[in-house]
């Protein structure tokens, strides 16, 4: 289960997981970028940028790149977490063009 944690100065957030969690919250993201149809162009390159910041960071973080904890938050297990920290800013508009590229697709639940 990957969780999210307020940064320091509460300027964004740290996004936690295991490997597979960053993992699949990754390839989540990748489904949704840049499969547009019929949509203004300009406004499809700015969604792809906000979208490609965001999957870079989770990206790094699946491969070891970013934040690393040898166990989470909540628990005592001695699990490796990886994470990474994103701008409230960027989390919102990274959200949000997520959310507008999944109407172009089939979802499931995942």
């Amino acid at each position: 289960m990957f969780y999210l944690v307020p940064t320091k100065n509460g300027i964004g957030i740290e996004i936690w997981g295991t490997y597979d969690d960053i993992r699949r919250v990754h390839s989540v993201v990748q489904n949704f970028w840049g499969n547009e149809k019929n949509d203004n162009i300009k406004n499809s390159e700015n969604r792809d940028k906000a979208l490609s910041g965001f999957s870079r960071e989770l990206r790094k973080a699946h491969e070891g790149s970013r934040l690393k904890r040898k166990r989470s938050h909540f628990s005592f297990e001695e699990i490796e977490h990886f994470g990474c920290k994103i701008s409230w800013v960027h989390i919102i508009f990274s959200l949000s063009a997520l959310r507008y590229n999944m109407r172009y697709s089939e979802t499931n639940k995942l």
